[in-house]
């Protein structure tokens, strides 16, 4: 989970159609799932309906066994958190 000093503007990705609209969150929480045989690692966020891919196919083999601050660490690199706007 993530949390904002001030009420932030996040900009999800969608793969099919560009990027949605801008969200003013305080904070950003998520569900993981993960697929061995599929080789993908998604995230869904609590509470906006929207789901991220964090690792496929030759990443995922990289990321290994993941932790949640690797979860978190690429969530912030995905959706360009900066490290100032987190509390």
């Amino acid at each position: 989970m993530i949390t904002f000093k001030t009420q932030t503007n996040v900009l999800f990705p969608n793969r099919e159609k560009g990027p949605f609209n801008p969200i003013k969150l305080k904070s950003l929480d998520w569900s993981v799932t993960y697929d061995n045989t599929a080789k993908i690692a998604s995230v869904l966020f609590r509470g906006i309906g929207r789901a991220l891919t964090i690792w496929e196919g030759a990443d995922y083999d990289k990321a290994g066994q993941f932790t949640d601050d690797d979860v978190e660490a690429r969530v912030v690199k995905l959706l360009g958190i900066k490290s100032k706007d987190i509390a």
